[in-house]
């Protein structure tokens, strides 16, 4: 539906716009704009000699369409099948744009409308130039569903974009008069009442609020008609235009359906003849172009088209044939890839079958340099088809476990090398490997990174060790092939495991886990910090980087909590840096405690019940701390500073020089942080 307003029929903007006024019949020239052309010789510069000059990288391409003199250009655009022709010409350049938009030069648009090869184009309404009609029938842009028949716009036109008014009041007797209706109602409209106007309903709803508006104040009808006269008198010629225009795009929509399926024809007999793919041919540069250009045009193909380009045909093809190979080979890799990540996933979640069968999973990269592997990825099947059910299959599935159990046993022995065992053997059963023990611990020297599930202790065991991936800046680095000459011993965390397990009267060569009695009943006391701190057996290996030799007490949690001014609560550090929303609010709010300053604070306001010069108790760094602590009274404790997260990490770091946080070192005090709040 074709909208108009108060300058004119139709409110598309368009980008054509007409020089000065001069006489319609004679070709008028224009002066070139150089601006489109290659760069010319500069003013002051040599003299041409004739010689070839350099080509210069990147410079526009010479036209030669706009130097050809007016009166060729006009006898030219005589032979065209339509003005989107001449339209399309128009947008090429400066110079093109000018002459044929002067008004002097207006009957080339003309007769290329009148000798449409669809059937004359009526002729353009008042205050219509040649240009804009043509614009308005052949340009694109969003549906306004003049001409369109796609089910989508005209269903979603029919719903809620189209207004049908049974019977007639006041305000509709004048709103008539200028506001333009569907111009082809057999669309949408009722076929047993052809005389019912649509009219589009935002912009009936607009007029209806108008003319209220209006009828309330002191304007008047006869104020009302006077502002609408020029729409009220462009009204029946531009509809009597669009309906004139729906007939006439039926005959083209008709006559392109036919020149389409004349000119796929054409292209399927050329692809028998040349042996080629009918979708190949008519995606090859060249031709495809040929194809579109000559069929919105409205003109069948023919053999001499055919001719001129069809040594260019063959090697296009071939080019599009390789690149489609190589990009099904290029997909066909990568759904194998992906095949065998998803199978080592699976593999990684079912641990109890690797360690029935004595398999520690090594990295992802690493399993990939498995020999079966190897050879899964590299090979080619048609269609680009996966991988996922080959690696389902008994055979697939043994060669693969011997290939883990080859390169696990490898691992072993070259990580029992690094903590001091080289060649070990031991016939009996009951011993465990050395890298298998609760005390193997493993730092990498080329990237000094755990992943996230060893964050707490810092280093690794065997299976981390197994697993681990280098991080870096570098895709090189990220690439590194796994060796067990990277890894050094943890000698901190083996050492501090060796005294808990005396403590627990646990034989590391015989145990392959705590007892899970002690574990969840007991708590470690830091005997080397100033402080009392408190910490479970997962903090234990973390925490014991922080001193050259490391002195702990098992103590009870009924005595744990005694020594703190708040209870120990494993597991926070890991919840609060598990990045969800309401861990990020939690760690916005002033409510944490640093351990080391306030329980510093408390036991410095406490009376002592021990002289410390007769009963000292020395860290490593020879700082002396009282053996026994007192907890004052309530009253007595010094006010805490409550920090943010961010702010707690920054004190611990600048003030105490801790750098790997743990559970033992702060506590979070909602009850303070609430008594603030309020």
């Amino acid at each position: 539906m074709a909208h108009t307003s108060d300058n004119g029929p139709a409110q598309k903007k368009q980008r054509l716009e007409a020089p000065a006024q001069m006489s319609e019949e004679t070709l008028v020239d224009v002066p070139q704009d150089r601006t489109s052309l290659a760069p010319g010789p500069v003013s002051g510069a040599p003299p041409s000699t004739g010689e070839p000059s350099p080509t210069v990288v990147g410079a526009a391409k010479r036209s030669y369409l706009d130097e050809l003199p007016l009166e060729l250009l006009a006898t030219i655009l005589s032979h065209v099948r339509s003005p989107k022709d001449v339209l399309s010409l128009t947008r090429c350049n400066k110079h093109l744009c000018a002459t044929l938009l002067n008004k002097g030069n207006a009957w080339i648009w003309r007769r290329a409308r009148q000798e449409c090869i669809a059937g004359p184009i009526p002729d353009p309404p008042e205050g219509w130039s040649e240009a804009r009609l043509a614009a308005f029938i052949f340009d694109g842009g969003k549906c306004e569903v003049r001409l369109c028949k796609n089910p989508s716009c005209l269903g979603n036109f029919k719903k809620g974009g189209a207004l049908t008014l049974q019977g007639a009041n006041r305000a509709m007797q004048y709103i008539a008069t200028w506001l333009p209706t569907l111009e082809n109602p057999d669309l949408i409209g009722n076929p047993y009442l052809p005389t019912q106007k649509i009219w589009r309903r935002s912009d009936m709803l607009k007029a209806v609020n108008d003319y209220n508006r209006l009828v309330l104040t002191d304007e008047g009808i006869a104020d009302y008609r006077k502002r609408h006269e020029t729409q009220i008198r462009r009204l029946a010629p531009y509809l009597a235009l669009c309906k004139k225009l729906v007939e006439w795009s039926r005959v083209w929509l008709a006559l392109q359906t036919q020149v389409r399926m004349q000119n796929v024809t054409f292209v399927k007999l050329r692809a028998a003849e040349g042996g080629w793919n009918f979708q190949d041919l008519i995606e090859t540069p060249t031709f495809g172009s040929m194809v579109k250009s000559h069929t919105n045009s409205l003109e069948v193909l023919k053999s001499s088209d055919y001719q001129v380009i069809l040594r260019k045909i063959g090697p296009e093809i071939e080019e599009l044939v390789t690149r489609r190979a190589h990009r099904m080979k290029a997909q066909g890799y990568q759904k194998r890839y992906s095949d065998i990540a998803a199978h080592y996933q699976h593999m990684k979640s079912n641990h109890q079958a690797l360690s029935s069968h004595n398999i520690v999973l090594p990295s992802l990269s690493e399993f990939r340099r498995l020999p079966i592997i190897v050879i899964l990825q590299q090979k080619e099947k048609p269609n680009r088809e996966g991988i996922a059910s080959e690696l389902r299959e008994r055979s697939i599935a043994d060669l693969l476990r011997h290939d883990l159990q080859k390169w696990t046993a490898n691992a072993k022995s070259a990580l029992a090398k690094v903590l001091g065992h080289p060649n070990w053997n031991n016939p009996s059963s009951k011993v465990l490997h050395p890298v298998d023990r609760l005390t193997a611990r493993f730092l990498c020297t080329r990237c000094n990174h755990v992943s996230r599930k060893y964050a707490s202790d810092g280093s690794l065991d065997f299976a981390g060790a197994c697993q681990h991936e280098c991080l870096g800046p570098t895709k090189k680095s990220k690439t590194h092939v796994w060796s067990a000459d990277q890894f050094v011993p943890d000698q901190k965390g083996i050492d501090v495991l060796t005294k808990v397990l005396a403590m627990m009267n646990v034989d590391a060569e015989r145990t392959k886990s705590f007892p899970k009695d002690t574990a969840l009943s007991n708590y470690f006391q830091c005997k080397s910090c100033a402080v009392p701190v408190i910490m479970d057996l997962n903090r234990i290996v973390g925490h014991a980087k922080r001193h050259e030799s490391m002195e702990l007490a098992l103590v009870t949690q009924t005595e744990a909590n005694a020594m703190l001014t708040h209870p120990y609560a494993p597991g926070t550090y890991a919840l609060l840096t598990g990045r969800t929303n309401e861990m990020k609010k939690a760690c916005a709010t002033r409510s944490f405690v640093c351990r080391h300053c306030y329980t510093t604070e408390v036991h410095a306001s406490s009376p002592s019940h021990t002289d410390p010069a007769q009963d000292p108790a020395s860290d490593a760094d020879g700082v002396t701390c009282p053996a026994e602590y007192t907890l004052p009274a309530k009253s007595d404790k010094p006010t805490k500073s409550l920090l943010t997260w961010i702010g707690l990490v920054s004190h611990v770091k600048s003030k105490h020089g801790i750098y790997h946080m743990g559970d033992e070192d702060f506590y979070r005090d909602r009850t303070s942080t609430a008594r603030a709040a309020s």
